[in-house]
């Protein structure tokens, strides 16, 4: 009866408060969202992007790469780092790739700070490639702890000339650090009968992590002939506040529950932030490269992933880009992906994949590795880089730091690599190799590793725009 009276003289409002007080204690209130995760249009309101229907038009492609070793900047605001500058003679579809690593300019806590990235047409950012990463005063060689980002769109534009931009900014103390960024690009026509296109890269691509795979993005498309089909998924991944996640991605031909356990990629993130920058856990890029021969007819690319039983992540920022080359196309390929688990512990680079292509005439080509790192034994710093023939191609090493403090789950830290570059070669056989190791005497697992060469006949030696007759 006495908590009776009490509860009646308390009021309504009062008795409101009182619940609410003993409901919701401060240890146990949930910490807010990270502003990079906002509300969207489900899955299924957004439209792909996809190439127009051939018109038996002129077949052009125009060719891009810029790299920097290492570029910094003490602006927090979004700043072009690289820049490709390109003529267009008539509406194009524009493919762009972005590749690097966020790095410390020293070993310090007053160097730590959350790097941005983000690609822009013409001064336009398009917000689904932003990615983050955290850098933090640990890591390997007195460099502080690095951070690899990858990011791929494909732009449309009108004839004329364009800028397309890696842009960079921060937050925390800087500068901002990009060790081997590269841009890569290449512009061809909307009504290209040598590449059809299939893009879900609008809107932000915000996905909640889920126990099993579900699907991140989708992206239909037809094919008129057998074609050889590149594909380019990346995202940001950060943890729900407070919580630790394995996130496992991978690609689906056709299907969207199992995937082909060949594209693989791992990434774990948590919530510890050692020298206490930022609220929101620490950021990761995740990358999946992958090529497959598909046959005439309808197909669907899934990105898939899941967070291994919990669903405490997201991808803020997704991409999935399609690239199809029809079997009259004259671009040629090769591909290396394996289902494959190793153990590397030797100090200096060595193959991880490779795969050879003849060609005929002076030709250039667009070179991707990519692989799943993963911490055996210390706390190695792992580096990888992509070699046409005997040269190394340029902007194409990577360098990341696998750390006792990322453990999840009393795992090995976990992170994918990227390298892209782009190349020119000679006629006759080329081959392309994929190189890694690991550094300070640790051990790493290297887990499904892949190259991509997409070869196409070069006549940009010396013109920034020649038309090139199909089948040539």
């Amino acid at each position: 009866m006495h908590h009776l009276l009490q509860v009646r003289t308390l009021g309504l409002f009062g008795l409101l408060a009182l619940l609410l007080a003993t409901a919701v204690q401060p240890s146990q209130a949930q910490q807010p969202l990270s502003p990079k995760i906002r509300p969207e249009p489900s899955l299924s309101n957004r439209e792909p992007l996809r190439s127009q229907a051939p018109q038996g038009g002129s077949e052009w492609l125009v060719p891009c790469a810029a790299s920097a070793e290492n570029w910094q900047s003490s602006v927090r605001d979004d700043t072009p780092a690289l820049n490709c500058e390109i003529y267009v003679p008539e509406s194009a579809m524009i493919f762009v790739m972005a590749t690097g690593s966020f790095s410390m300019q020293t070993n310090a806590v007053t160097n730590t700070y959350e790097g941005r990235i983000g690609l822009t047409l013409d001064g336009v950012l398009r917000e689904s490639s932003n990615r983050w990463g955290n850098v933090y005063a640990l890591g390997q060689l007195n460099t502080g702890e690095t951070s690899i980002f990858a990011s791929t769109t494909v732009f449309t534009a009108s004839a004329g000339v364009h800028t397309l931009s890696l842009v960079g900014g921060f937050v925390g103390y800087g500068p901002l650090t990009l060790n081997n960024a590269q841009l890569t690009v290449l512009a061809f026509p909307t009504n290209s009968a040598n590449i059809q296109v299939c893009a879900t890269d609008t809107g932000l691509g915000v996905w909640r992590a889920t126990p099993a795979f579900s699907v991140v993005r989708a992206c239909s498309f037809n094919l008129p002939s057998n074609s050889t089909v590149f594909v380019s998924a990346d995202g940001s991944a950060l943890p729900i506040p407070g919580n630790e996640v394995a996130l496992q991605f991978r690609l689906g031909v056709d299907e969207a529950t199992t995937g082909d356990v060949r594209t693989d990629r791992y990434v774990d993130v948590d919530s510890l932030e050692p020298n206490n920058e930022q609220i929101d856990g620490n950021d990761i890029s995740t990358s999946i490269a992958a090529t497959f021969n598909l046959t005439a007819g309808n197909h669907t690319i899934n990105f898939l992933g899941n967070g291994s039983g919990s669903n405490q992540a997201y991808l803020s920022r997704s991409s999935l880009v399609v690239l199809a080359f029809p079997s009259g196309s004259n671009f040629r390929t090769c591909t290396s992906m394996n289902d494959s688990s190793s153990f590397f512990s030797n100090g200096e680079f060595s193959s991880w994949a490779n795969c050879l292509l003849t060609t005929s005439g002076f030709t250039r080509g667009i070179v991707v590795g990519n692989v799943t790192v993963g911490q055996q034994n210390g706390e190695p710093q792992v580096r990888t880089r992509l070699r046409a023939n005997t040269n190394v191609l340029l902007g194409s090493t990577r360098t990341s730091d696998l750390t006792l403090f990322r453990m999840v789950g009393g795992q090995g830290d976990d992170k994918t690599m990227t390298s892209v570059g782009m190349s020119e070669f000679a006629s006759g056989l080329n081959v392309f190799n994929f190189d890694g190791y690991p550094t300070n005497s640790s051990t790493v697992r290297m887990i499904d590793p892949n190259i991509h060469v997409l070869a196409f006949p070069d006549p940009f030696m010396y013109k920034q725009y020649t038309p090139l007759t199909t089948g040539e």
